[in-house]
C-alpha cells in the first residue's frame, strides 16, 4: 500500500513538473510569435483554455475532464500543441518579414535605376537642347554679317 501511494506522488509530481514546463513552453513560444508579429490570439485563447483546464484539475470541478490526471495531461497535450503553433506563426511571421524586406529592396533598387536613367536622360536632353541653341546662334550671326 505504501509502494503505491509512493508511485501515486511520483506520478503527480512528475505530471505537475511536466505541467510547469509545458506551460513555460507554450507561454514563450506565443510571447516569441507575438514578438515576430504573428497573431496570437487564438493562441492565447487556447492557452486560457488549457489553464481552465489546470484550474479544473486544482478544484477537483471537472467540467471537461473525467478526472485530475485526465484534466492535467489534456492541459499539458494543449500546451504541447499551442508551443508548436506559436513555432510555425513564427516562422511564417520571419518568413513574410524577410520577403517583405527582399521586396522593398528590390523595389528600393529599381527605383534608384528609375531615377538614375531619368536623371541622364534630363542632362543629355538638356545639353541637347544647349548645345542646339548655341549651334543656332554661330549660324544666325554668320547670316547676319
Amino acid at each position: 500500500m505504501l509502494a503505491f501511494l509512493h508511485h501515486d506522488y511520483n506520478h503527480a509530481f512528475a505530471l505537475e513538473q511536466t505541467t510547469i514546463d509545458s506551460t513555460t513552453v507554450a507561454m514563450n513560444a506565443i510571447q516569441q510569435a507575438g514578438s515576430a508579429g504573428a497573431d496570437v490570439s487564438e493562441l492565447v485563447g487556447r492557452f486560457n483554455s488549457a489553464i481552465g483546464m489546470l484550474e479544473q484539475a486544482e478544484s477537483s470541478n471537472f467540467n471537461s475532464c473525467g478526472s485530475r490526471d485526465g484534466c492535467v495531461q489534456t492541459a499539458n497535450a494543449m500546451f504541447v500543441s499551442i508551443a508548436q503553433d506559436a513555432t510555425v506563426l513564427k516562422e511564417q511571421s520571419d518568413m513574410e518579414a524577410n520577403v517583405k524586406l527582399i521586396v522593398s529592396l528590390l523595389f528600393s533598387v529599381l527605383a534608384a535605376f528609375i531615377i538614375s536613367l531619368l536623371g541622364l536622360s534630363l542632362y543629355r536632353l538638356a545639353h541637347y537642347y544647349s548645345i542646339r541653341k548655341f549651334l543656332d546662334m554661330e549660324i544666325r550671326e554668320e547670316i547676319q554679317k
